[in-house]
């Protein structure tokens, strides 16, 4: 009898502990939620406040001092301060045997595996690793999944293994998108956009970050925002396009100032100040005062400041200063094992000695930066460090050492461009081939319902037929009715096939009028990037291709329509003019002007209607030999059927152009007579009186010409 009331007892006993850990755990996840969303709307007061719970926490209270670790090691890592974050990895890792809720040894665990990523410690990040994980999948547990992958991802970048860490992202991602939390599937799409920037893939980084920053904006993530257009921002500024550059930063300013980001706001300040070549005493002054707020601990900000004061010191030509400012770079970056920084210094350094004309230390320094930049697999940077210590060998006057190293420059460079430009074509026939299958398969469901619903008719008509067999006295009605029915629906079948037929090679005329204009363009703009290649000009022929790329991708997409939206026009226009700005040194620039009307309506025109005239103003109008030339192209509407377009230029005019280039005359007179051909089928086709004018722009010197395009008015639903 004892012991069964002892045993009732004992299961009493063990439901009361079981309810009151499941009580205790509840309570657990209840505020760690709260403060992860209190991180969210203010950094600066979540971390004040959690330091100072964890301050006035026993020593023996392991839940409280769990909740801690855990939301300090997230600011930490928010903070880039890789010391701390270090510290309570290891804290997290030693307090994991004291609990036994698998969801708090799963935030253990991902804590603990980014430690060993900051330690770069690969043997202990993969020990255990695929029993977790195992079990992870188990459960289902796609958050901490995404958050494994994304941490394995990055360190197989660290390690240059660029394959693996694209794979492995992209793991990430497929579960981060099966879990419920928004916020983590943005986080593992910008890490995904880190890791195309880190390997030189810059146009697939920013539509991931671009995808990010929309994400985020829809789900009011002001962390994501800040860390999106901070990516964009460095990307812009790899590609020299400064104004984007500081437009994203202005961005990423706003959304750290949203949550209090105060770390964030400096981040963006000293990056801003990295992109200047020239600097003020205000400048001097706004560093002091980044310097005196940064905590002292934030190896990152030190060694980005005092990279910073070292360039304002070789600006001011103090270098005994710059060279100090440098080594203590140097050392805060070593802090944090950040070795592209260092190899930056390095070369900093050597801009230093060259001026005080110690070309062997400058040397012994470029040659360490080429060093780290082998490991780094930046190959890009290496290269150009060659001619930069071919000319130190001038310098010293070894000819023989300069001659290799100028040789083994130009031998890489070639090499270098021929592997972009093979990536660049390929993503482009990538793309190409995605959008012609989708079209394809597109093709095929409407196939598929066509020849369904001829299914349904047929049987119809059987049916009806086997009806009329049945009825013996309409059998001769029913014949004749059959005959002239059949008769009927003939003739409007044939009429309707002439129409078709007709509109078809209408079409058709339109078509191969617009596409006898894309091969020269194309033409013409491969010569841009020829000219570019046999110039060894790395920087300038990547920019361009990333710009070409995009207008390819425009062109190859609407040149084949017969009418695009207006707005798709002037993209095609505006990208056309950016890339032969670039061709000839930006020696003109243009406009291009829409009337206000035009721009709260849908209108459509023929694609690349003005092309033609705007490549002959650069060309035959000879603008890149003029201080001062000028393309402006207008859109207004001028009645309620037409619209008037305007190309102007102050090139030589037509006069002097046609005695300098007779040659040309053939394609000429070619692209304006399938213009005036297009417009001639519009007027046909919509009953306007659409024309082409040539006037000079200067009719008293004969110079400069102004081309008046009249075509159709015409709106979206077309």
């Amino acid at each position: 009898m004892i012991k069964k009331y002892l045993l009732i007892l004992a299961v009493l006993g063990s439901f009361f502990f079981d309810a009151f850990g499941q009580k205790q755990q509840s309570a657990f996840w209840k505020e760690y939620y709260t403060y992860q969303d209190m991180l969210l709307k203010d950094v600066a007061k979540t971390k004040s406040t959690i330091e100072q719970k964890y301050k006035l926490t026993a020593a023996d209270n392991d839940s409280t001092l769990l909740l801690c670790n855990l939301i300090l090691f997230d600011i930490y890592e928010m903070y880039g301060n890789t010391n701390m974050i270090k510290e309570t990895g290891l804290k997290l890792k030693s307090q994991e045997i004291l609990f036994d809720d698998y969801n708090i040894k799963a935030q253990i665990s991902i804590r603990y595996r980014k430690t060993m990523f900051y330690l770069r410690d690969e043997f202990s990040f993969e020990y255990s690793l695929p029993a977790k994980i195992m079990l992870a999948r188990q459960k289902k547990n796609y958050s901490y999944l995404a958050s494994i992958y994304s941490i394995i991802s990055r360190t197989k970048a660290n390690l240059n293994q660029r394959d693996s860490a694209i794979y492995y992202m992209n793991v990430a991602l497929s579960n981060a998108r099966k879990q419920t939390n928004k916020l983590q599937l943005i986080d593992v799409v910008l890490d995904q956009a880190a890791i195309y920037h880190q390997f030189k893939n810059d146009e697939i980084s920013m539509s991931k970050a671009y995808v990010a920053l929309q994400m985020a904006t829809e789900n009011n993530y002001e962390y994501g925002k800040y860390k999106a257009n901070l990516t964009l921002a460095k990307i812009s500024s790899q590609h020299e396009n400064l104004n984007e550059m500081r437009l994203y930063l202005l961005q990423a300013k706003k959304a750290a100032l949203k949550f209090n980001f105060l770390r964030g706001i400096q981040y963006v300040d000293l990056y801003e100040m990295q992109a200047k070549t020239t600097f003020s005493k205000a400048d001097e002054e706004r560093i002091a005062a980044i310097r005196n707020r940064i905590n002292e601990d934030d190896s990152e900000l030190l060694a980005i400041i005092s990279a910073t004061e070292g360039r304002i010191a070789f600006y001011k030509k103090e270098y005994p200063t710059a060279l100090q400012k440098y080594n203590n770079a140097i050392v805060e970056f070593e802090k944090y094992s950040d070795l592209f920084g260092i190899q930056t210094v390095y070369q900093l350094l050597s801009d230093v000695l060259i001026e005080q004309k110690k070309y062997d230390k400058a040397l012994t320094y470029l040659e360490k930066s080429r060093e780290l930049l082998s490991s780094l697999n930046d190959n890009a940077e290496s290269t150009y460090l060659l001619k930069k210590i071919a000319v130190l060998y001038e310098l010293r006057g070894d000819k023989s050492k300069a001659y290799e190293a100028m040789k083994q420059y130009v031998n890489m460079k070639d090499s270098l461009q021929l592997i972009d430009i093979q990536s660049n074509l390929l993503l482009l026939q990538q793309q190409n081939k995605t959008d012609e299958r989708e079209r394809l398969i597109t093709l095929q469901s409407d196939s598929i319902k066509i020849q369904q619903k001829e299914k349904e008719y047929t049987t119809t008509m059987l049916e009806n037929i086997k009806l009329k067999n049945n009825l013996k006295t309409y059998i001769i009605i029913g014949f004749v009715g059959l005959v002239l029915l059949s008769g009927i629906i003939l003739f409007f079948k044939w009429n309707q096939n002439l129409i078709q037929q007709r509109q078809r090679e209408a079409e058709m005329n339109q078509t191969l009028l617009r596409t006898q204009m894309n091969p020269h363009f194309v033409f013409n703009a491969m010569s841009v990037i020829q000219s570019y290649i046999y110039d060894n000009d790395t920087k300038n022929s990547t920019k361009f291709l990333v710009n070409f790329s995009k207008l390819m991708r425009l062109i190859l997409e609407n040149s084949s329509k017969e009418f695009i939206p207006m707005t798709i026009e002037q993209e095609i226009l505006d990208k056309y003019l950016n890339v032969q700005k670039l061709r000839f040194e930006d020696r003109f620039n243009f406009d291009i002007f829409t009337d206000e009307e035009l721009t709260e309506e849908d209108v459509m025109i023929p694609p690349m209607i003005t092309q033609p005239f705007i490549e002959n103003a650069i060309e035959h109008g000879q603008l890149h030999l003029r201080e001062d030339g000028f393309i402006n192209v207008s859109f207004k509407k001028v009645s309620g059927q037409l619209m008037e377009i305007k190309v102007t230029d102050n090139g030589v005019g037509r006069k002097k152009a046609s005695e300098s280039s007779r040659k040309s005359e053939t394609h000429k007179s070619m692209a304006i007579g399938i213009t005036k051909d297009r417009i001639a089928s519009l007027n046909k086709k919509y009953k306007t009186e659409g024309r082409l004018i040539f006037e000079d722009f200067d009719k008293d010197n004969e110079t400069g010409t102004v081309v008046t395009i009249t075509i159709p008015y015409l709106h979206n639903a077309v």
